[in-house]
């Protein structure tokens, strides 16, 4: 019996040690009016499983822990995964930045912003954003290369610069359809690994770079209440096979397809009125395409290096082809382009194959 009893208070003992270590690995700042606690720093030494209270005592008084503080776990490299109670109402900016074994967090309802930084170079899967959210801000999931998928709610209304850049692992990205306007910053999703693209009509704001170097990227739906392409939308996503854009949209900006080597055929809406510099630029398989009966401006080197394009017929509200336009066209063989009178200097240039020009001015 007196075994029994020794082996229970050893048992005891044991626990007692673990919960006062495990809650000595946290410091809180502690607001007394309003009985509320915030997080401020996590010991480098906590590993594992960590659990933060939803409250907790201090002089005898009981505090209910209420937001993750700047910084609060950074540089925490042991810890792997993070349980917050649903006390939380904010996680500051920072919170996790550098947590480089940390997999998963739950962010309860009730968080409206994930500010900058906060889960920077985590090892972070998969993330479930509350209903309550309405801004992830920029940075906020930068380099999180084992990030897999993201569920953006129709009550986001801001997703800011580089807020999920560098993530090689995202495949998957859902934005729902029918909610609030949607801003979307430049490089955004820089160089993630998107493989189809859905952009629903609320979106309406978008940055430059957006989908950039996106290599896996095959498919790109776009509905988006849009007037103009933004520079370099998806330049350089060498495996996008497949673009569709919302009537409406009137300009493509600097480079929006630049690079895109397997590009083999778009159809513009009729909307489009400016094709930018660089726009096809070195799209090598781009072999048709579709120009809208309004088009008025040709950037500089628009379809250069467009390898396997053969013929181009453009319509006669064009006046003037600028230089270097079809530049590097080698297998281009054809050119209709009645209402053109005015050439720049290299827009056939290496077009040695081209055997007929239809303009309306004399070369």
């Amino acid at each position: 019996m007196k075994q029994i009893e020794k082996y229970i208070t050893s048992i005891c003992l044991f626990l007692l040690v673990m919960v006062s270590a495990r809650a000595d690995i946290f410091e809180f700042k502690y607001d007394t009016e309003s009985m509320s606690a915030v997080l401020t720093a996590v010991s480098k030494e906590a590993k594992g499983e960590i659990v933060l209270p939803s409250s907790i005592e201090s002089n005898g008084k009981l505090y209910y822990v209420t937001a993750v503080g700047k910084t609060a776990f950074k540089g925490c490299k042991k810890i792997t995964s993070i349980s917050l109670p649903n006390t939380i109402k904010s996680i500051g900016e920072g919170a996790f930045y550098e947590c480089e074994k940390l997999e998963s967090v739950n962010i309860p309802e009730g968080i409206k912003s994930i500010e900058h930084h906060t889960f920077y170079l985590t090892a972070i899967k998969e993330v479930e954003l509350p209903f309550s959210l309405k801004s992830i801000e920029h940075d906020a999931f930068l380099a999180c290369h084992s990030l897999e998928t993201v569920v953006i709610s129709k009550n986001v209304e801001h997703i800011g610069e580089w807020a999920f850049g560098e993530c090689k692992m995202l495949a998957t990205l859902d934005i729902e359809d029918e909610g609030k306007t949607l801003t979307i910053k430049d490089h955004a999703f820089d160089r993630t690994g998107i493989k189809d693209l859905y952009l629903p009509r609320r979106v309406k704001n978008m940055g430059e770079y957006l989908f950039h170097g996106c290599e896996q990227l095959q498919s790109a739906r776009v509905l988006s209440s849009i007037e103009s392409l933004p520079k370099m939308m998806f330049a350089d996503c060498s495996s996008l096979l497949r673009v569709t854009l919302p009537e409406g949209v009137m300009s493509l900006e600097y480079g929006c397809f630049s690079n895109c080597k397997k590009l083999n055929g778009i159809i513009l809406p009729g909307s489009v009125m400016k094709i930018g510099v660089n726009c096809f630029d070195s799209c090598e398989s781009l072999d048709s395409i579709v120009m809208p009966g309004g088009l008025t401006e040709l950037g500089e080197t628009a379809f250069s290096d467009c390898k396997k394009l053969k013929s181009i017929t453009l319509p006669v509200s064009l006046k003037r082809l600028a230089p270097g336009t079809f530049s590097g066209c080698v297998s281009l063989i054809s050119v209709d382009a009645k209402g053109v009178e005015e050439v720049g200097d290299y827009a056939f240039y290496g077009c040695k194959k081209l055997r007929t020009k239809i303009l309306k001015v004399n070369e």
